[in-house]
C-alpha cells in the first residue's frame, strides 16, 4: 500500500509540473504603435524614408522610440508625435477683400469670410467685423481631417477630411477678441487657431 501511495504521490506531482509548464506565460514580442503622420495612422511597417522619425539629436530609433522603447511625448510643434506642420498657403485676393469690408468703417450687414484650413493653421488667422455682423464662414479644409470652433458664439463647424467644405454662421453680439481653432486631437496646441476682434 505503501508503495501504491509513493507512485501515485509521484505520478500526481509529475503531472502537476506538466501541467503548470503548459500554463507559463509564452513570450510576446512588444508591438510598436503606429505613428501619427499628417493625422493619418501610419503602421511602423509601412513607414519608409521621411516618414521614419529621428529627432535633433539622433537618439531615436527608425521607429519614433527612443533608448528605453517608449513613444516620446510631443511637443508643442507636433514633430516628436509624427505629425508635421504643412505650409499655410497664401492668402487670395477674395481672402484679402473679404479682411478689408470687416476692417472698414460699417454699419452692422452681412459679411462672408473664406477660411482655409490645414495642419496646423488657418489662412487668413485673423478677422475683424463690427458688432452686430451676421457673419458667415466657409471653412475649406486644405489637408488632414479639422473643423472650426468659436465657444463664446457657441460656433461648432462639421469636421470635414481634406477638400471638404463647411459653412457656420452667427451674429457677431458681444464686442471683443475671440479665439477660432480647430477641436480635433491637440491641434489646437499645435498651433490652429485664429482670432476673431469683434469692434
Amino acid at each position: 500500500m505503501a508503495k501504491l501511495r509513493q507512485g501515485l504521490s509521484i505520478a500526481l506531482m509529475g503531472a502537476i509540473v506538466l501541467f503548470g509548464a503548459g500554463c507559463s506565460k509564452a513570450e510576446v514580442p512588444p508591438q510598436t504603435p503606429p505613428v501619427v503622420e499628417n493625422d493619418h495612422m501610419t503602421p511602423p511597417d509601412q513607414m519608409q524614408g521621411d516618414e521614419m522619425m529621428h529627432d535633433d539629436d539622433g537618439d531615436m530609433n527608425d521607429m519614433g522610440m527612443n533608448a528605453s522603447g517608449t513613444m516620446p511625448m510631443g511637443d508643442a510643434t507636433g514633430t516628436k508625435m509624427g505629425m508635421k506642420q504643412s505650409p499655410p498657403p497664401e492668402m487670395t485676393t477674395d481672402q484679402e477683400a473679404e479682411l478689408k469690408a470687416g476692417e472698414a468703417e460699417h454699419k452692422p450687414g452681412e459679411l462672408t469670410f473664406h477660411i482655409k484650413g490645414g495642419s496646423f493653421f488657418y489662412v487668413p488667422n485673423q478677422i475683424k467685423v463690427k458688432k452686430g455682423d451676421k457673419v458667415k464662414i466657409v471653412f475649406e479644409n486644405v489637408g488632414g481631417m479639422h473643423n472650426i470652433n468659436i465657444d463664446e458664439y457657441n460656433v461648432k463647424s462639421d469636421t470635414v477630411q481634406t477638400d471638404g467644405e463647411t459653412t457656420v454662421e452667427f451674429t457677431a453680439d458681444k464686442a471683443g477678441s475671440f479665439e477660432y481653432y480647430c477641436a480635433v486631437g491637440q491641434h489646437r496646441a499645435m498651433g490652429q487657431k485664429g482670432m476673431l476682434v469683434v469692434e
